[in-house]
């Protein structure tokens, strides 16, 4: 997945924050990406939570975590890329469609004796065509990169 990171302008700033200010001014740093890792969190999760149709797995799986000049934003769901991304036409196997149809099946509308033709019809679209991306991380990622620096920099000029 992509990295954010300063500008050039910005990072001259933040070195020079760091030689006047020291640890305060990597606090500070560390403070403003933490505070764009939960905005980036945020909003991956409103944009998953519109696209979810199921158990609610992939979107608990989103979390964050900070460390010193460094946060990363993740999902440990282990289909979360095959949401974000799509797949290529393959036979899926059939038992976690037919579970994932017989949990929507009043939701869809479906006798419980029509749950096996439909997660039938899902697998050989699958293996035909795959499964469209979704691409909730990729646009709220780019989203946020327009403010990222911003967010970064307001911290770090708070202690200047």
């Amino acid at each position: 997945m992509k990295e954010l990171g300063l500008t050039k302008e910005s990072m001259k700033e933040f070195e020079e924050a760091l030689r006047k200010k020291g640890q305060e001014a990597k606090d500070a740093a560390t403070r403003g990406l933490g505070n764009a890792a939960i905005m980036l969190e945020s909003e991956v999760s409103k944009r998953v939570a519109e696209h979810s149709t199921d158990t609610g797995q992939y979107l608990q799986s989103i979390g964050h975590e900070i460390r010193p000049l460094e946060a990363e934003v993740f999902a440990t769901a282990a289909h979360a890329p095959y949401v974000e991304f799509g797949t290529r036409a393959h036979r899926p196997p059939f038992q976690p469609i037919y579970d994932w149809v017989w949990r929507k099946r009043k939701d869809f509308g479906l006798k419980d004796s029509e749950v096996h033709a439909v997660a039938e019809g899902i697998c050989r679209k699958i293996a035909k065509f795959g499964t469209k991306p979704k691409h909730d991380w990729t646009e709220a990622i780019d989203e946020l990169e327009k403010k990222f620096n911003d967010i970064v920099m307001e911290e770090v000029r708070r202690v200047l």
